[in-house]
């Protein structure tokens, strides 16, 4: 789970992502891109302040190479692709 947190009104409806990269930064997984929110409540909708908890599956071949690897979240415009600032470097997800 991922914690969103709006620090500027927004006036367009984003889809989130997660990404897994190896070493060398390569994607090695990723999560199912949705918009957070849903239909009923998109990124535009939000208020400044609000908080809103997104849930991401990363399914993983069936052998990963042991090691750590780089988890990447963030925002991007359907269906142009633009993203909403640089992605969010979550943190390490170790593999043994």
């Amino acid at each position: 789970a991922i914690y969103w947190q709006a620090r500027a009104k927004l006036d367009r409806n984003y889809t989130t992502f997660v990404h897994l990269l190896d070493a060398r930064g390569n994607k090695v997984a990723q999560g199912n891109d949705h918009q957070v929110g849903g239909e009923f409540y998109p990124t535009s909708l939000w208020d400044v302040g609000e908080v809103l908890r997104d849930e991401h599956v990363i399914a993983l071949s069936q052998n990963p190479a042991p090691g750590d690897y780089r988890l990447l979240a963030g925002m991007y415009r359907y269906p142009d692709l633009e993203m909403l600032g640089e992605p969010v470097d979550v943190g390490v997800v170790a593999v043994k």
